[in-house]
């Protein structure tokens, strides 16, 4: 887990948004970065190099998903939670996608 002050100075301006599962959250920047922290041991922080370009968050229990400024959706957390895009689902979430 982080501790406090690196989180603080990480959320000090510009968030557009922040969601939660029951073990981390994720906030949108306006920039379009994401910055998660939160319980490492389940896969909830994602990979902040594939989170750029986002415009909405969404969360469940165990997962979130982000969707970027192409259209695309990016995933990341428990599998049975929605945190992995079956491959049958990869292509349909690969572009036109206007929310989540």
């Amino acid at each position: 887990l982080f501790n406090h002050i690196e989180i603080e100075a990480n959320l000090s301006s510009g968030i557009k948004e922040v969601v939660a599962s029951n073990g981390a959250f994720a906030a949108l920047y306006t920039s379009g970065d994401v910055f998660t922290w939160g319980n490492k041991t389940q896969s909830y922080v994602g990979d902040p190099s594939q989170l750029s370009s986002v415009t909405k968050l969404a969360s469940t229990s165990g997962a979130f998903a982000a969707l970027k400024s192409d259209g695309s959706v990016y995933s990341w957390g428990e599998a049975d939670s929605g945190g992995t895009i079956d491959a049958s689902l990869s292509s349909k979430l690969s572009s036109g996608i206007v929310d989540i």
